[in-house]
């Protein structure tokens, strides 16, 4: 089969092959489950410029080791997903050829999976809005149009200090920095603990996650909105066959980077500055949706979810909380409401 346009493609037509979990256990069913939200989840494809730079976020962290856990503690705040379930895919290739650069090494030097893409299913609790979970999903790598078997595990955090609200497996894999283990992020189940104690004892998929540090993943949430970034819409008029149908590929989000190759140290840097500010409260407020933005012009109608029935634009609320680094400092903010006096009013 020939390869998929999309890694999230590939996930979609393994969760609708009867040969691979198409069966009636409850193993098969808890697979679907997991890969049928990557169907339902806002995708973004970092393009191959985007991938690099997201080497340059992995080798961002500098200092002592204090310094460096202020950093993931700032990026571990301000790590929040757009939507309630998002996806996002990325080059590894492109991203071990940089890290090479850097570090004069290899792909094969990582002892990394060979695979050319690697995704991110990341969801919001749905009771908790500050917490999330992240489970990874790879291209196979010697058929690129079908995946390899999810991850057992899945990470999870909350933003903010709440106790994470699914049950911790300990001990689980490293992939967060050494001396750093806050109460707020750990391991869980991808799926049942019954299922993933047999996967993890039989050893048939790798029971990890994530490829990339956890504070890379949390470094490019926090500063996603502040790249200087272009989004193209990819609505595909080709799909594939799959059980008996015709169905299109996914529709998607590219991301594409635009500042010349020879900046991107320097704007790394600047991201991983912009984390270090004293902790201060955020009020909730409605914030213009860079992915659906609002017409300025447009006399807007507004739907329930603050969708605009005119423009298209989207309004997202933005709940109270704290962000920046504790240690830095708080700042706290006062706030006066207060209207303009108009000329007639002044005179009087």
């Amino acid at each position: 089969m020939k390869e998929m346009p999309t890694l999230a493609d590939a996930v979609v037509a393994a969760m609708l092959d009867k040969r691979r979990f198409g069966g009636a256990n409850d193993g098969c069913r808890e697979v679907r489950a997991v890969l049928k939200n990557v169907y339902y989840a806002r995708k973004f494809v970092l393009d191959k410029s985007m991938s690099e730079f997201l080497a340059e976020i992995s080798q961002s962290e500098h200092g002592s080791l204090r310094a460096r856990m202020r950093l993931w503690e700032a990026a571990r705040r301000m790590a929040r997903i757009p939507h309630q379930k998002i996806w996002i895919e990325f080059d590894f290739h492109a991203w071990a050829e940089r890290m090479g650069k850097k570090c004069g090494k290899q792909l094969s030097d990582y002892n990394l999976p060979v695979s050319k893409r690697l995704g991110w299913l990341m969801q919001q609790h749905e009771k908790v809005d500050t917490a999330f979970l992240l489970t990874e999903i790879r291209e196979n790598e010697f058929d690129a149009s079908t995946i390899n078997f999810p991850s057992v595990l899945s990470l999870a955090w909350c933003s903010d200090d709440s106790p994470l609200p699914w049950q911790k497996v300990t001990p689980g894999p490293i992939i967060y920095p050494s001396g750093y283990k806050p109460d707020s992020l750990g391991w869980t189940f991808t799926f049942s603990e019954r299922f993933c104690s047999y996967l993890i004892e039989q050893d048939k998929p790798r029971p990890c996650v994530a490829s990339l540090a956890i504070s890379s993943i949390w470094q490019l949430l926090g500063t996603l909105n502040d790249l200087p970034t272009t989004i193209d819409k990819v609505c595909p008029s080709r799909g594939m066959f799959a059980r008996g149908s015709y169905r299109k590929f996914v529709e998607h989000r590219i991301i594409h980077l635009t500042i010349p190759e020879t900046r991107y140290r320097a704007i790394a840097r600047s991201l991983a500055n912009r984390l270090k500010r004293k902790a201060h409260q955020v009020r909730g407020h409605w914030r213009n949706d860079w992915r659906q933005p609002v017409v300025k012009n447009c006399k807007h109608d507004w739907s329930e979810l603050m969708v605009c029935r005119s423009c298209g634009g989207h309004y997202l609320w933005i709940a109270e909380h704290w962000r920046g680094d504790e240690t830095l400092g708080t700042v706290t903010h006062d706030y006066t409401v207060s209207h303009r006096k108009s000329q007639r009013e002044i005179e009087a």
